[in-house]
């Protein structure tokens, strides 16, 4: 099917494609966390930073600019709000419901239900309930829904995004940095902020998604032409082992690939194990950096063939030697690696190896 279409053809299709490349963005220190897009652990950090009183050292900054995303967005009466007395996550209301976040001012009690991809269907009732409860009349209760798009679905309450918080955070924190001298926690609020305004990475990338689109007929024909050619690869090997060790030698099936990179395993028949050269490929760089190595199965079971290797010319050749376990069977594994697969000098290769495995079993009568 790769035959359809010309290899100039398909050249150009990939010069095309070097204007699209996959969606980057930088990974912060809460990005390596498996919990990290879940709520609760971006609401413990909002807590962290927007308590004036923890060791992060950077007062009010966190607050003041909550506050300025509310007031930003809804006319609500904060001219004269103070410092908060206390931040508190995952209250109980008195019917045993959890109000996210909670801030306690002199004047203002704001209580705030985070949300990142779930539905607005909290007992909302029950906050108010346990709010007013809390403020006894003397303070003023502002509720406020932080979401993805900053849209409320409870009357009456405030929605705020994350983005809309970024913003202020980042202008609050760059003007923060030039007051003070440079510290970890300065880093570690950095790191929170990029990490909130990565929940508005695209996840779909259009410009691409439109060059697939348009051009996935010759994509599928470039995937078959890669497939073809290292199938012929492997064939073009496993041919030239057959015309020089003739009846020694009976192809193999592969046994399967147990790197990152596919791996070709040239398998004889006439040996039990998987006594074999293979040929491993790095096919995502250019020039297809590669690796031929020399794998003994039941490395226990050949160490007289191992101590002849380790004298032969074959074995001075190669950079290392190690052992490793693939579906829980030891191999003992000898390897050269070669900046660039030239397709003579690895047949070459892996024909010397099998050639020194048939011949050191035939001496101890393994192979007939």
């Amino acid at each position: 099917m790769a035959g359809q279409y010309s290899l100039d053809a398909l050249k150009e299709l990939l010069e095309k494609s070097r204007q699209y490349k996959p969606t980057e963005k930088e990974l912060t220190f809460f990005d390596t966390a498996a919990r990290k897009h879940y709520e609760n652990p971006t609401t413990e950090l909002l807590a962290f930073f927007l308590n004036p009183n923890n060791q992060h050292g950077l007062g009010d900054l966190f607050f003041e600019s909550f506050i300025q995303s509310l007031k930003l967005k809804h006319n609500v009466d904060l001219n004269n709000y103070s410092s908060p007395l206390k931040v508190e996550t995952e209250i109980s209301t008195q019917d045993l419901k959890r109000i996210d976040l909670l801030i306690e001012t002199e004047d203002h009690l704001f209580i705030i239900e985070c949300k990142i991809h779930h539905h607005q269907n909290n007992p909302i009732d029950s906050y108010l309930e346990y709010a007013k409860d809390r403020a006894k009349n003397s303070k003023t209760i502002v509720p406020v829904v932080l979401c993805l798009d900053g849209l409320s679905d409870f009357n009456q309450w405030n929605g705020i995004s994350y983005q809309d918080l970024t913003k202020n955070f980042k202008f609050n924190l760059t003007k923060k940095s030039f007051e003070n001298p440079y510290n970890k926690w300065f880093l570690f609020a950095r790191e929170f902020i990029l990490h909130l305004e990565n929940y508005y990475e695209d996840s779909m990338n259009l410009e691409n998604f439109s060059f697939i689109k348009n051009n996935s007929n010759e994509i599928a024909h470039l995937f078959q032409l890669h497939n073809q050619v290292f199938q012929d690869l492997q064939n073009y090997i496993f041919q030239k082992l057959e015309e020089n060790l003739q009846s020694q030698f009976k192809r193999r099936s592969d046994p399967g690939k147990y790197n990152n990179n596919p791996e070709y395993w040239f398998g004889n028949y006439k040996i039990d194990n998987w006594i074999c050269p293979t040929l491993e490929v790095e096919q995502d760089k250019s020039g297809l950096p590669c690796k031929v190595h020399f794998c003994i199965q039941h490395p226990e079971n050949y160490q007289n063939l191992i101590s002849t290797f380790k004298e032969s010319e074959l074995f001075n050749k190669s950079e290392e030697s190690t052992w490793f376990f693939a579906k829980n069977i030891e191999y003992k594994r000898f390897t050269w690696k070669y900046t660039s697969l030239d397709i003579d000098i690895v047949t070459e290769q892996i024909l010397e190896l099998s050639h020194f495995i048939i011949n050191q079993l035939c001496k101890s009568n393994s192979i007939q």
